[in-house]
């Protein structure tokens, strides 16, 4: 969306831990992670001045349980197929901020 819209943009990766806190909902958890992984690039960016920053998390929750991230194709082939006509929720938290501020949200 930011190429179409023809914005001028890099792509960094953050290394923060994704462990749920204990009872951590879904929704706080994804919030808190993208607000995190801005916060991790913002520290380590010498521009964070003249720069804006997007950062999102996602997860996918099937009967009340969060899944993690897989850790192999056939974990990840066994998560597909456990969600295969199953109801299940997939959601994003997203982060915008810059080097003074940010706005989160589910």
């Amino acid at each position: 969306m930011l190429q179409l819209a023809g914005l001028s943009f890099s792509v960094q990766t953050a290394d923060i831990d994704e462990t749920p806190a204990p009872g951590e909902s879904a929704e706080t958890l994804v919030e808190r992670l993208a607000v995190e992984k801005a916060l991790a690039v913002i520290a380590g960016d010498a521009r964070r001045d003249e720069s804006l920053y997007i950062a999102a998390d996602t997860v996918v929750v099937r009967d009340g349980e969060i899944l993690g991230k897989p850790a192999s194709e056939a974990q990840a082939a066994s998560m597909l197929a456990s969600l295969s006509g199953r109801a299940h929720r997939v959601l994003s938290g997203v982060c915008v901020a810059d080097g003074s501020a940010a706005t989160s949200a589910v």
